[in-house]
């Protein structure tokens, strides 16, 4: 009997390029309410940003943020992997010291641009494409003296191209910190402690919910750990072959394989 039902959010319940959930998607969270259902919903995103695309049903759901980093549930900290500060600065400056490259910190509430960082620069471009932490972006002029948690390290190619070489960094800093994501000119890190699926373990321990009792949803290589852990997972279509492999079943409309599978 599935008593939970777990979300990834970008290209599963939000469709690509799209910056707000559509009413379909609500209606069924508030129709899994309605069926004594928990909801969570896991993504990369900040914080602040799953708030902003789940307002009309924030004070009910579990939040895993950061791609895990973080889990909010009725405005409390359940779970906070954060990166330590010390290991953040290192990374940070190693960044700053290549002109190839932006950098963008996310902290709690705001995300972290260097002072010199225009709106025409790539972390605040990718930002306004995405519609991601609108109004929320602090320039600083050091890092070093940031008053906040350090939840994502975000890389930036700053020359626009096809190619686009990470590889400096993915290799130096893999046995310190996960990368969760490279792709599209940028790649993203979080603490090696950090994991959607790990989080769904801690959520459901709190809940005392059996993983075999969890639904799960996503497409990325970051939803692996919760598709696998999850007692009935589904991938969505056009997800990697690994995704793929993780899952039990495949959809290719995540609202509807809920609805027919709850009963309405």
């Amino acid at each position: 009997m599935v008593k939970m039902v777990c979300f990834d959010v970008d290209n599963t319940l939000l469709p690509r390029d799209a910056v707000r959930l559509s009413p379909a998607v609500i209606d069924m969270i508030k129709f899994l309410f309605s069926k004594g259902i928990l909801v969570t919903v896991a993504s990369g995103r900040p914080f602040c940003d799953i708030v902003r695309l789940f307002s009309d049903v924030i004070n009910d759901i579990i939040i895993i943020a950061y791609d895990g980093s973080l889990v909010v549930y009725k405005n409390k900290v359940i779970a906070d992997f954060s990166i330590e500060k010390d290991l953040a600065y290192a990374f940070v400056d190693g960044v700053k010291n290549n002109t190839k490259y932006d950098i963008a910190v996310y902290g709690a509430g705001n995300v972290y641009v260097s002072s010199d960082c225009d709106e025409n620069c790539s972390p605040v471009v990718a930002m306004k494409k995405a519609g991601t932490m609108d109004n929320r972006v602090t320039r600083v002029d050091d890092f070093h003296k940031i008053d906040d948690s350090f939840f994502k390290l975000s890389v930036f190619y700053k020359m626009d191209g096809f190619v686009y070489d990470f590889e400096p960094f993915t290799s130096e800093w893999t046995d310190y910190l996960h990368n969760v994501y490279t792709k599209n000119g940028w790649c993203e890190f979080i603490s090696k402690n950090a994991d959607k699926g790990s989080c769904l373990n801690i959520i459901c321990e709190k809940f005392s919910v059996d993983m075999d009792n969890v639904m799960a949803f996503g497409d990325g290589a970051n939803d692996i750990g919760m598709l696998k852990s999850a007692g009935y997972s589904y991938a969505v279509s056009g997800s990697s072959t690994e995704v793929m492999s993780a899952a039990d079943y495949v959809t290719d409309d995540v609202v509807k394989s809920v609805i027919s599978f709850f009963g309405k």
